[in-house]
């Protein structure tokens, strides 16, 4: 689902980036890359464009199908959602006024991991886009016909529209080329092969040298052994113009181990083999190198294990005591079992050790600035902790059984989601945006904070009650896939949507009084509405329940039954007066278009959206066919017809199909 992004601008350049790694495709074939189709009638021509044509493919899937994924999930780190306008356009304040959500996005804060994977993505992607132009190609050679490339051949392909699955089929793409890299043994022939189209830059004296990749040749051997995609074709052209160096650390028989890629004089990856972090063995080359040829840490900070700062680089396990980080801190990804003693270091940007194997926070620096990341480790509690973070705190995807050790503010978003929480006790209560505790084994909210000024997500945990919960939420409020009998403990004040589908509700019995957005009930055991919200300025959605048909709802839902097998239909609309007390049902039988309209102003306001599903779904009297170009008699005569037509179909026993409308209900946005 698209999401109101305040600066897609950012979002797009952070893919295309990426996908073109800094290079500048040829200004003649420019105007060429918003087509679907590119014809080439010279073959010339088409090896010159056909690396620019392959890029242009995975920009369109990037742009496209990869910008929908990674927009889907509104919790994730990099989508920061905003408060108030200021110093946004004008129509950011329009939209938060209104209820709607609008996010910003932060490249800076897209995880490692998730970055790589990115990467990953883009060299897969590349081979299958490479081997159908190829084959294109081939064909129109042979057949002496002009070569007709459709660019969105990615974007369109059935076996990539998935792109959850799509980043499995290229992590199952590299583990093969992982495991034949480390099936192949050093023998006489990987040595000659190893010294054909490289140039020696560094030579540290006891066989170990740093290498110059110059030849497309070279660039293959270094991904036959490495198992990467460096020498799948992804960099070539890179390489032929000069916008990419690619250096390798080899051993004395030819042997590489790390690989680096420089753009602009700045390392953008830094990988050792099947592009894991370089094995500790090998930092001390990696370090030195780097600062000898003075490149700049634009990317993989954390394989580096250096920061650059005042001129001067410093070795992250090395940091001096009241040493103040001007910039981020990156630990992640480096097998970590025992973080380096940060503790009297101040960061003020980012501190991440995300995807390590840490079972304590001992050493983590106490003061962070920005946003700090221990996901994806082996921590059961937060002791040692940094006590101040400005950011987002990232603790999911741990082995998590309390949240001890916590700080009490945070500035941004918690993150504890995919751990084996029972309460939240120890959570921070003071937080600047929302609080994700999704996937764990909630049996009780007990310790959350009672002022959520984002969303709050509880889903896919084991709650009955929602005692405990935050009593107010600025945001959405998601308790999903529990085990819910009632709600009891629900917040008073929802100012996004109240979602509680999947669960085992009764009843809706001190639920949120007034929710700004939709409230969804869908897929419980309801079998009445009392209780429901007096105010819901969005939908109201409470499907597969098992409820009567004449239960009563909330102001502004549309309900339709349908009959199935009587000659007319029923509508029953439900009107609530400003002061809430409900009225009985309307039967709009014999109405006139005049008095239907007058409700319709009166009550619904009623959009063209209502009037058109009343239009085609509703029983055919003349209240239900209004049109401004007919006159009364037309309309009469429009309706009858519709009447009869009708008519004759029931005495045929042909039965109109029904909607899919769950227990009877269906219900309209305002």
């Amino acid at each position: 689902m698209p999401i109101n992004l305040v600066n897609n601008k950012a979002l797009s350049e952070y893919l295309s980036d990426i996908v073109y790694q800094g290079e500048q495709y040829p200004s003649s074939f420019a105007e060429n890359f918003q087509k679907t189709k590119v014809i080439f009638t010279d073959f010339e021509e088409y090896e010159k464009n056909k690396d620019n044509v392959v890029k242009n493919m995975i920009n369109q899937y990037f742009q496209h199908r990869l910008r929908l994924y990674l927009t889907d999930k509104t919790d994730a780190a990099y989508l920061h959602p905003l408060y108030d306008g200021k110093n946004f356009p004008a129509w950011v304040a329009k939209a938060l006024s209104e209820g709607c959500s609008v996010y910003e996005f932060i490249p800076a804060d897209v995880p490692s991991k998730l970055h790589d994977d990115i990467i990953g993505l883009r060299d897969f992607l590349y081979n299958s886009a490479r081997r159908y132009v190829e084959k294109t190609a081939d064909s129109a050679k042979q057949s002496g016909g002009k070569i007709k490339l459709r660019q969105d051949f990615l974007k369109s392909h059935n076996e990539y529209t998935d792109v959850e699955q799509t980043l499995l089929q290229a992590k199952k793409y590299h583990d093969i080329l992982a495991y034949k890299a480390s099936k192949r043994h050093k023998d006489a022939q990987m040595h000659k092969k190893s010294s054909d189209g490289v140039v020696s830059v560094m030579d540290f004296g006891n066989g170990m040298q740093i290498v110059r990749l110059t030849t497309k040749q070279a660039l293959d051997f270094e991904s036959e052994y490495m198992g990467h995609c460096v020498g799948e074709g992804t960099y070539d052209q890179g390489l032929a113009t000069g916008d990419i160096e690619i250096y390798s650390l080899r051993d004395a028989q030819g042997g590489p181990h790390v690989t680096f890629e420089i753009r602009n004089n700045n390392i953008h990856q830094c990988k050792g083999k099947g592009n894991k972090a370089p094995m500790e063995r090998y930092r001390p080359y990696v370090k030195n190198f780097v600062i000898q040829r003075r490149f700049g840490l634009k990317e993989d900070k954390a394989n580096v294990g250096l920061i650059l700062q005042n001129n001067q680089y410093y070795d992250v396990f090395k940091l001096p005591q009241g040493f103040v980080v001007e910039g981020d801190l990156d630990l992640s990804g480096l097998n970590l079992t025992i973080l380096p003693d940060l503790s009297s270091v101040t960061v003020k940007g980012s501190f991440k050790c995300a995807d390590n194997h840490l079972k304590t926070l001992f050493g983590a620096p106490q003061i962070v600035a920005e946003n700090f990341d221990c996901s994806g480790n082996s921590l059961k509690n937060l002791e040692n902790a940094p006590h101040t973070v400005g950011g987002n705190f990232f603790c999911g995807n741990n082995q998590l059984e309390s949240l001890k050790g916590a700080p009490h503010t945070i500035g941004k978003s918690f993150y504890c989601s995919g751990n084996r929480l029972t309460d939240l006790i120890y959570a921070p209560q003071i937080i600047g945006g929302g609080f994700y505790c999704n996937g764990n084994k909630l049996i009780s909210l007990r310790g959350a904070p009672q002022i959520i000024k984002g969303n709050f997500c509880c889903d896919h945990n084991n709650l009955i009650t929602l005692t405990g919960a935050p009593q107010m939420v600025f945001g959405d409020f998601s308790c999903n896939n529990n085990r819910l009998q009632n709600l009891k403990g629900a917040p008073a004040m929802v100012r996004g949507n109240f979602e509680c589908r999947k669960n085992w509700l009764t009843t809706l019995e001190n639920a949120p009084r007034s929710v700004g957005q939709d409230f969804q009930c869908a897929e419980n055991m309801l079998t009445s509405l009392e209780g429901a919200p007096n105010r819901i300025y969005g939908k109201f959605d409470c499907g597969y329940n098992f409820l009567d048909k004449r239960s009563k709802v909330p102001f502004r839902v549309l309900l339709y039954h349908e009959i199935i097998g009587a000659q007319k239909e029923e509508l029953r609309q439900m009107f609530e007066d400003n002061s809430m007390t409900r009225i009985q049902p309307i039967n709009f039988d014999g109405v006139s278009s005049k008095e239907f309209k007058a409700m319709c102003k009166k009550e619904l306001e009623c959009s063209n959206a209502v009037k058109n599903y009343i239009h085609y779904s509703a029983k055919p009297t003349s209240a239900m066919f209004i049109k401004k170009d007919k006159t009364d008699n037309q309309r009469q005569q429009n309706a009858d017809g519709q009447k009869q037509k009708f008519a004759a179909l029931s005495s045929k026993g042909n039965k109109k199909r029904p909607l899919p409308i769950n227990n009877g209900f269906r219900s309209l946005s305002r």
